[in-house]
This record gives C-alpha cells, structure tokens and sequence, in this order.
C-alpha cells in the first residue's frame, strides 16, 4: 500500500529569508572580517575578572572594545567564518560557552581599547574612555556563571547570519547552519522562529541534547517539541521514539502521536503505526489533521470507510491546502 506523506502535517518556518524582518539594508563595505566574541559587558570589573581566566594560548589573541557603553572581548579574525570554527569549538570546550562569531571590519579590529601583550593587560585611551586594571596579583579561579552576556549583533549582520543559515541548509550543509542559527539565539534568545529552527535542526540530527533545554522551557506542550519530533520523523532518526516517548501520550493536541504513526509506518510497523494514528484522531477529533489520521488508521487496515473520511476532509477543505492534493489522489486511487 502507499504511504501518504504526511510531511505537511505542520507548517515549520526554518531557513525561510521571511523568518526575521529586517529594515536596515547591508551597509556597501569591502573590509569586512571576521572575529569571535568572548564576552560583553558593562561593569569594568566583571570585564578584568573575567579576562584574567581565559587560557593564556586564547589571551594573547584577545583585544577589549568599547562599543555603545559595553566592552566587548574578542578573539583571533579571519576573512571566512569557517576560518574561525576551529577556534570557537575550542573556546566553547574550555568555558566560553556563550562565543559566537561576528562580522565587523578591518578598521573597526585596530581600535582596541585594550590589547594584551605578554599576557599582560596594558591600559590605552580611546577618547574619553579609560578602562583601569584592578585585577593584578588575584588568584585564578573557575569561570563564574556571570551576569547574562549581552551579545549583541546589528540589523545587518542578523539578516547576513540569516541568510547563511538558510543557504547552507538548502545546500545540504546542517551543520553550517545550525552553527549560524546558534549564533543568532546568542543574540536574539527571545525570537521564537529562530529556536523553532534549532529545534526542527536539532530533530534532523538527532541531537535532543541540544533541543531539551529549549523544548523543557515550553513543559514540552509548545511548537519546539513539534518542531523536533518533524525533523526527526523526516530523518528517520532511530532514537525518534526513545528520545519523545516519555512525551507523546501526555501531548494533548494529539500531534505527536500523529507523527509517531507516521514514524512506525515508515519503518513498515503497520500495528504501532495504526494505534497511533487512532491515539491522535482520540485526543482532538475535531482537528482537520487529526481526521485524516482517523482515515489513515481505516486505510491501513483497509476499511472500506478510509474513503468516506477522505471525501468529507476533501467537503472540509479548499483546493489550495496542502493535504488536498495528496488526498484527492488517495480517493482516487481507492476508486472514489
């Protein structure tokens, strides 16, 4: 028997160039270069405490800037940003959890308020700002869950690190765009759409490690646990049910059992599939999804009622929804 595809169960905005809007244009620059941010601060004392605990092979790549009242802690440059992955992977190992890299220019890179030379932390004026050492002879000690960083990118860059995202998933390349969307959540931790597509990211990896935190944050009844378990049905991702399991009968809106019968008929387990689909059209017979689970299940088993159901979502439905096509060839198929 055919399987429907039931991919356009939901509607999933990832690596879409309409995710964030953005009014500000690309400023026209040829000296554009990359870095990685360690840290942004105000207090000038949390900057020195901090700064004094970085690993001495990333200090004496480390400058300090003033920008817009924070002073910001930046480590090596590079012109690509894949020239600098191997250093921010480093720099999240060894405590810098919250680095990410940001695009700024060749000119903007030479104003440092504060260089490090010799690992030694050398104060320079820069205009009316003088930034004091007030740290010497302290004993090192373990990174300190400081006050939250205040990673901070331009309207521009956003849109740039948008579309990286989205050109390096339609290029096949996750990773890449995981990266670039991780970026953007350091920035923008609060923009919806971006932790939707992490989490759907997350899901077609198969990293729920990753995905937990933002999906626990909803008590696993919001979109990102949708978002997820879609990435990972479309994978096939082995641990699908193992990872969603403790979730899916607690899930009201019925979702997650829908794409878990979708799941168990792609592995060809027809009876999982079959109760699962009936679980889903159980917990909200009035959704329109829901029904057609309902006529899935009697399509598995081959009810001769599949059809009818079919035909009243077909009654219930326009023409441009994106089950209708699908469906009207399975009536058809079925001789309606």
């Amino acid at each position: 028997m055919k399987r429907l595809l039931l991919l356009f169960f939901f509607t999933f905005s990832v690596c879409s160039a309409q995710n964030l809007n953005f009014n500000e244009e690309h400023k026209n620059t040829n000296n554009k270069v990359y870095t990685i941010q360690l840290f942004s601060y105000i207090d000038k004392n949390i900057v020195q405490e901090v700064f004094e605990k970085i690993p001495t092979e990333f200090k004496v790549h480390t400058n300090l800037y003033k920008i817009k009242g924070t002073i910001k802690g930046r480590c090596f440059q590079g012109s690509a940003i894949s020239e600098l992955k191997p250093y921010l992977e480093k720099l999240h190992a060894v405590g810098f959890k919250d680095a990410f890299i940001v695009k700024t220019t060749a000119l903007d890179m030479q104003n440092e308020i504060i260089s490090n030379k010799k690992e030694k932390v050398v104060t320079k004026q820069s205009k009316n700002e003088n930034i004091k050492d007030t740290a010497q002879n302290t004993q090192q000690k373990d990174l300190l869950p400081s006050p939250k960083i205040q990673n901070t990118l331009s309207q521009s860059d956003k849109a740039d690190i948008l579309l990286k995202a989205q050109n390096s998933y339609l290029n096949g390349n996750e990773n890449d765009a995981i990266m670039y969307y991780e970026m953007l959540f350091a920035s923008d931790n609060e923009n919806e759409k971006i932790k939707n597509n992490l989490c759907y990211l997350y899901g077609k990896q198969g990293a729920w490690s990753h995905a937990k935190d933002l999906i626990e944050a909803q008590n696993y009844q919001g979109k990102f646990i949708y978002a997820y378990a879609y990435g990972a049905v479309e994978r096939n991702n082995p641990n699908f049910y193992y990872d969603l399991s403790p979730y899916i009968l607690v899930d009201h809106s019925g979702k997650l059992m829908i794409l878990t019968g979708y799941y168990f008929e792609k592995q060809n387990e027809i009876e999982k599939a079959n109760y699962y689909y009936q679980m889903g059209y159980e917990k909200n017979p009035e959704n329109i999804y829901n029904i057609f689970a309902y006529a899935r299940s009697l399509d598995i088993k081959k009810n001769t009622q599949a059809i009818a159901i079919y035909k009243t979502i077909l009654s219930k439905i326009s023409t441009s929804h994106p089950m209708y096509s699908s469906i009207k060839k399975r009536v058809s198929e079925l001789g309606g």
